[in-house]
């Protein structure tokens, strides 16, 4: 896979993302109104992070794609990448407090995707046959399968 395609994935993935929150906002704003008969408030339209820089607006990135996906690769070969500084983004806790979330750039997110799938496939041969997270490889029902047909849970 290629830095372009990476990046677009990366884009897409976030969009989704953001479209599925639009409309289930939009659901819930709908139904209180069908409930109280009062207008409900659908929110933000995108996330504060976005207006930081347009790096951060993945509709922005994807229709730059090709010519970010171009720099990188240069930047990447000349040995001169840095990814850009993320935004620390703070959400409150339920039980009180306040979480902070580091929110990377579109193309340096779609980029460390990338990486990590090939490092990921490149030492898939030396991961644990009991090792089921963040592979690609196996799935919950193998997951399932070994645990429940391991050799240190039998009665035998």
């Amino acid at each position: 896979m290629n830095i372009e395609r990476a990046i677009r994935r990366e884009c897409l993935k976030l969009i989704r993302r953001h479209q599925l929150n639009v409309a289930k906002k939009r659901e819930m704003a709908e139904f209180y109104q069908k409930k109280t008969g009062e207008l409900g408030t659908v929110g933000e339209a995108a996330p504060s992070h976005w207006q930081v820089d347009p790096t951060f607006n993945p509709f922005k990135t994807r229709s730059m794609a090709h010519v970010v996906a171009k720099s990188l690769d240069r930047q990447l070969r000349e040995g001169s990448y840095e990814p850009r500084p993320a935004v620390v983004v703070k959400h409150d806790k339920p039980a009180g407090g306040t979480r902070q979330i580091s929110i990377s750039p579109v193309a340096d997110a779609g980029l460390a995707a990338l990486c990590f799938r090939r490092i990921q496939r490149r030492n898939q041969h030396r991961l644990s046959p009991y090792s089921f997270a963040y592979r690609f490889d196996v799935g919950v029902h193998e997951a399932i399968d070994c645990g429940w047909n391991a050799p240190w849970l039998s009665n035998k």
